[in-house]
């Protein structure tokens, strides 16, 4: 579930986003599933049959650091 305010959240903590919530979809849209939950953004990886693969940042950057190390 996309959240419209995620490109936001980025700015509220402090730091200009690097990335748009557009561009973590584009990149990384097909294998996880990313979400704005409460003051955090969630990538939980697809498909997920037997177990869950979740990463968590604070902010998009954050996040997409965290995921190009999983790649």
């Amino acid at each position: 579930m996309a959240n419209a305010n995620v490109e936001n959240e980025s700015a509220a903590a402090g730091a200009t986003p690097t990335v748009s919530f557009a561009d973590v979809l584009e990149e990384f849209g097909e294998a996880w599933q990313i979400e704005s939950a409460y003051s955090c953004l969630v990538a939980v990886r697809r498909p997920t049959p037997t177990s869950q693969e979740i990463v968590v940042g604070q902010t998009l950057d954050m996040l997409v650091e965290k995921l190009r190390a999983e790649s």
